[in-house]
């Protein structure tokens, strides 16, 4: 027995002499033996991804000392985590817990080393072992309250902390029965519980009994407990998985007595000695569950960390955790909108996962996708610029990522926008790029909405280019057509001069559309809804239509059944059908046919998905189809955009289908084309159906101009020449007229004229005072004057004022005598 036992005696005395110096040779490499390759490789090459998030205002688990050093339970067991890993996480303070997760779900947080694992904070995060414990307790300053359950806080006020676990815990139990209220931080809390201003905080044990200690709160005591501790984890973020396995494994090594001492160091679960008895009996009872769960969790430890030691020995055990990785690989690339892309660059193989596929219209049995192929669906004019991107990031000195957007063709041949990013990932021994890896994209719909953004900043600025000369011009040409016709009533009709003054109101005439196309696209022109039924206002257009296309073309009219009304300006429908029939016309050589069809449709949220600028409802429709020459998919993008045109040099102001879309536009309503090249096009226009209450109305019958019978006219206006014109006319036509170039030289005006004045004839838009508050002035000493407003300023600015309403007489400038006249006898005959 001795033989035998000498032996053993002599081996177990090497070992003992030898242990430190085994000790110092696995504390040295201790990393080299805790993780594979991948993970070693990773924690190299990724030192500035190592963010880690301490709360400040976490004590005794983690807070911030006075020179703002990492302390508490947490940071002790991250130190231990750091030795055995060889690393140095970079540590960032937080006093904002909700911002702290949400980093943490971002990844810009890599690393939380305090936090409770629940079922929320699992969809971001990984968690590792829990490494300590502590009950979650009620805290009351009522010494009556003891044994605390939830049906007792009912009615009551109940704190926690905004974001943490126990907010959503409380919130889970609440059923109506008590009140939550937030608070920011546990030490606020535990003040609010003190002075009265809530009855119970709910925290765990351990952060409240150190706050109560430490900050003298004497009155407090624990007055329940809960069925719920605090199990504190280290949380890593699920953008880094191979940084979760080291760091659990790290934590997996550190020994039950390195863990105890830390407990009891920062750990204490007592509170003031001047707490109840009854809350020293629960504390006891809470330290016995404490110490009970501890126990547990160690002995769970003891038991995972044998696991873990034969599987680490297990070659079996690697195969399993390398096809774990690449199971959990295969459900982050099926679940994200992005697809995923790795280049090699030393053999030339590209992989894109199924959801590049996917966003160009293939299957993978249908598009090998290399560089080759890539290069071939690439768009020609975004190629070189791509690969430009990419010889920049190898050409660097370090490395750096590389971000870019260029178009590649669909399978159905439309292009999609795509936005690459990049990085290289893996070098050669050498220092240069071997493995790039990325993501790609889908934005083409952002494109989309680029692109509409664009064309309406472009519309507001033509709008307000329009706006801005509309008042001054229409004043001029205002001048010029009301003493053209003047001249005209009075030439000699078998004279020259009718001849050369119809040239001028011609010519006037078609400056005054001008005006009124450039508004009506940039959606300000003045217009008069009513409700109308549109194959009644088509089809008093058709003949004009037609004389427009010319006798080579074939004009079709196909009105639908039972149409419902609309509410829209009928001139704005008469310029819709005038553009876009002179559009077809110019898209067809030679012999050709134009349909115009309208009919009712109901869209639903599906037709909206793909028709983004549409809205649900009730729409009539137009649709004006021509077999010409179509267009493709580049030109239809730019149909709608101020001056573009396809026709040749003076053949078109690229003004007709922006007036379309700027009418349409102004009407709640959209377009849709359907165009292909070399088969036409059909441009479908949607009306918003009337909805209101239709009401019949007697349409007036067009009479000699009417004459006046001696009425006294009172005309503001601030351009002299507009007033003289219009003195002129309404002299002309019967009345007595009295003139003011000023609101103030008007007011004074009708001080001093003795009779009645029967109207006002004035300008919205003037010095010292706006037309319609020279108006409400004027009644003050005329009650029964009847008001008509006039304006060349656009739309927008008229509606500012107020005269653009129903009950409100208005004539917009330019105007002819005719149009004057007219205007003036309606309103006097007005009750």
């Amino acid at each position: 027995m001795q033989i035998i036992v000498f032996p053993f005696f002599l081996i177990a005395l090497q070992l003992f002499l030898s242990g430190p110096i085994i000790f110092s040779l696995r504390a040295e490499d201790r990393s080299f033996a805790l993780l594979s390759e991948e993970e070693r490789t990773w924690l190299n090459q990724n030192a500035d991804r190592l963010t880690l998030f301490f709360n400040v205002e976490f004590p005794p688990i983690e807070f911030s000392s006075s020179n703002g050093d990492f302390i508490g339970l947490g940071a002790d067991v991250i130190a231990l985590i750091e030795s055995r890993l060889g690393v140095a996480f970079i540590k960032i303070p937080s006093d904002d817990w909700n911002e702290h997760l949400a980093a943490l779900e971002r990844g810009d947080c890599a690393i939380a080393p305090v936090i409770v694992c629940n079922e929320e904070r699992e969809r971001y995060a990984f968690f590792t072992t829990p490494y300590a414990s502590a009950p979650v307790v009620m805290i009351a300053a009522n010494k009556a309250w003891t044994n605390l359950t939830f049906d007792d806080l009912a009615g009551k006020r109940v704190a926690v902390v905004s974001g943490f676990v126990t907010e959503k815990y409380m919130r889970d139990r609440v059923h109506g029965r008590f009140e939550i209220v937030t608070v920011n931080n546990v030490s606020e809390g535990l003040y609010d519980v003190s002075f009265g201003e809530v009855d119970v905080l709910v925290e765990n044990l351990a952060v409240a009994a150190y706050h109560i200690e430490k900050e003298g709160i004497p009155n407090l005591h624990v007055a329940g407990v809960t069925d719920y501790s605090f199990d504190w984890s280290v949380g890593i973020s699920r953008k880094h998985p191979l940084l979760f396995n080291a760091i659990q494994k790290a934590l997996a090594d550190i020994s039950d007595d390195e863990l105890n001492a830390i407990r009891k160091r920062w750990i204490s679960l007592s509170v003031s000695k001047g707490l109840s008895p009854e809350t020293i009996l629960i504390l006891k009872l809470a330290a016995l569950f404490t110490a009970l769960l501890v126990l547990s969790l160690t002995l769970i430890t003891v038991i995972l960390k044998r696991r873990l030691r034969e599987k680490l020995s297990s070659l079996k055990q690697t195969q399993d955790e390398l096809r774990e990785s690449e199971q959990r690989y295969a459900r982050a690339i099926s679940a994200t909108t992005d697809a995923i892309w790795e280049w090699n660059l030393q053999t030339g193989h590209l992989y894109v996962s199924p959801r590049w596929y996917e966003i160009l219209g293939y299957s993978n049995q249908e598009l090998e996708m290399t560089i080759e192929s890539w290069n071939d669906h690439c768009h020609p004019d975004d190629r070189e610029k791509t690969n430009d991107a990419i010889r920049r990031m190898f050409d660097a000195s370090d490395s750096i990522k590389f971000v870019t957007e260029y178009r590649m063709r669909a399978k159905d041949g439309s292009w999609k926008w795509i936005l690459m990013r990049g990085d290289v990932v893996e070098w050669d021994e050498n220092g240069k790029p071997l493995i790039l890896s990325g993501t790609n994209t889908d934005i083409t719909e952002r494109k989309k909405l680029e692109t509409r953004l664009i064309q309406s900043q472009k519309m507001e600025a033509i709008g307000r280019l329009a706006g801005g000369i509309a008042h001054d011009f229409n004043n001029m040409l205002g001048v010029i057509i009301g003493y053209a016709e003047l001249a005209m009533d009075e030439a000699d009709p078998t004279g020259p001069i009718p001849s050369k003054l119809d040239e001028i109101l011609k010519a006037s005439d078609r400056a005054a559309n001008l005006t009124r196309q450039l508004l009506a696209f940039a959606c300000q022109q003045t217009i008069h809804p009513k409700v109308i039924d549109l194959n009644e206002t088509i089809d008093g257009m058709f003949k004009m239509s037609q004389r427009l296309i010319g006798e080579d073309i074939t004009l079709s009219w196909l009105p639908g059944e039972e149409l419902w009304w609309v509410k829209i300006d009928p001139t704005q429908i008469d310029q819709i059908l005038i553009n876009m029939c002179v559009n077809a016309r110019d898209a067809i050589q030679g012999c050709g046919t134009i349909t115009i069809e309208t009919k009712n449709i109901s869209i639903d949220d599906s037709f909206c998905r793909s028709h983004p600028d549409s809205l649900p409802g009730d729409y009539v429709t137009i649709a004006i189809s021509d077999n010409g020459c179509g267009m493709d998919k580049e030109t239809q993008m730019q149909i709608f955009e101020p001056f573009f045109t396809t026709k040749g040099v003076g053949k078109g102001t690229g003004l007709g289908l922006a007036t379309v879309y700027g009418i349409v536009q102004q009407n709640n309503g959209f377009i849709n084309i359907d165009s292909e090249v070399g088969l036409g096009s059909t441009f479908t226009i949607f009306i918003p159906r009337f909805q209101g209450e239709l009401l019949t109305e007697l349409n007036s019958i067009r009479r000699e101009i009417p004459r006046g019978e001696g009425e006294t006219i009172l005309i503001v206006e601030d351009d002299f020449l507009l007033l003289k014109m219009a003195q002129s006319i309404l002299e002309t036509q019967g009345y007595h007229v009295l003139f003011a170039s000023t609101p103030s030289e008007a007011v004074r005006l009708t001080e001093k004229h003795p009779s009645v004045i029967h109207l006002l004839l004035t300008d919205v838009i003037m010095p010292e005072m706006n037309g319609r508050d020279l108006a409400q002035l004027l009644l003050t000493s005329y009650p029964n004057l009847k008001c008509l407003f006039m304006s060349g300023y656009t739309s927008d600015v008229i509606d500012h004022h107020g005269v653009l309403k129903d009950d409100v007489q208005f004539i917009q400038k330019p105007f002819s005598v005719q149009d004057l006249a007219f205007k003036v006898h309606e309103t006097l005959k007005r009750f």
